[in-house]
């Protein structure tokens, strides 16, 4: 009986074995051989798992480089990795990384430079007024009188000026240019750092004064006038308030000031002298004749 060959087709045919020479865990100096299909992988060696790429929750901030302004002569800091030196980085420990920069870059005309801004009238008005230490116990100073009356002077001078009523505490920039006004959010920040026991006539003059600097920003032409409200905030830095009674007084620390007439505060002689030695002194002039009066 004649047996016909069977051929089995390509796929079917075994592997071929990849032989590695690896030590005998018995005796080194023998070979072991390991016979491993070629289509799979090596068993012996270990797998290697690759790691995910986590990218850092608070990434530094990188600045980004105009076209053609290139890193030489830069830190690491100013191109955005800290963590290696750019070509051309030179690391000293004399200055702190942010100050180190080349005469190349400094006078680059792409080189980033922060130019501070001025802060506005209304705005540093603001800071000053937030920031004053109110006084509960009046102190009955000469000098808070003094200047309460300056004031009245001043403001009679710009209803001179102006030809408005109102006399003596208004919206002066109102009558000025009504268009003009100092930001919402300001004035109100402002009048929630005011004292408790600060009256109406307080918190409706610091809200007109902030009006009146946000006027002096736009560059208006106004009258060659003094600052209207610059005594009465300078009586509010020294921590007193005021208010206009019924009867026509102006109480400030323990002191009343009489309003007047426009036309007569017009003519007073006007204090020129705001700083606190002058005012000092004008408050030992007055308790020294107070003592005398009462002797």
């Amino acid at each position: 009986m004649r047996h016909s060959r069977i051929r089995l087709p390509a796929q079917a045919h075994p592997p071929a074995l990849l032989v590695r020479r690896v030590p005998c865990p018995t005796d080194r100096s023998l070979p072991v051989r390991h016979a491993v299909p070629a289509h799979t992988k090596d068993p012996l060696e270990p797998r290697r798992r690759r790691p995910a790429r986590r990218e850092p929750r608070n990434p530094p901030a990188r600045r980004l480089w105009p076209p053609g302004a290139g890193h030489a002569g830069g830190t690491a800091e100013e191109c955005g990795n800290p963590s290696s030196a750019c070509p051309g980085t030179t690391r000293t420990s004399s200055e702190p990384p942010a100050t180190r920069r080349s005469a190349s870059s400094r006078n680059s005309p792409n080189h980033i430079r922060k130019i501070p801004q001025k802060m506005s009238r209304y705005a540093e008005l603001a800071s000053r007024i937030q920031g004053i230490q109110w006084k509960g116990k009046p102190e009955f100073r000469k000098s808070q009188a003094r200047l309460t009356q300056e004031y009245l002077r001043r403001s009679a001078l710009w209803t001179q000026e102006l030809g408005t009523g109102g006399w003596p505490f208004y919206d002066i920039a109102h009558h000025v240019n009504p268009e003009v006004r100092a930001p919402s959010g300001v004035i109100e920040e402002t009048l929630s750092s005011l004292a408790e026991y600060a009256t109406f006539y307080v918190a409706r003059t610091v809200e007109w004064a902030l009006h009146f600097a946000a006027l002096k920003d736009t560059g208006e032409e106004l009258p060659k006038l003094p600052g209207p409200f610059s005594p009465l905030i300078a009586v509010y830095e020294r921590g007193d308030a005021i208010n206009y009674t019924p009867s026509g007084f102006i109480e400030v620390g323990g002191l009343t000031v009489t309003r007047g007439q426009v036309h007569r505060y017009a003519q007073v002689e006007p204090l020129e002298d705001f700083s606190e030695n002058f005012l000092q002194k004008m408050d030992e002039e007055g308790q020294s004749n107070r003592h005398h009066k009462s002797a």
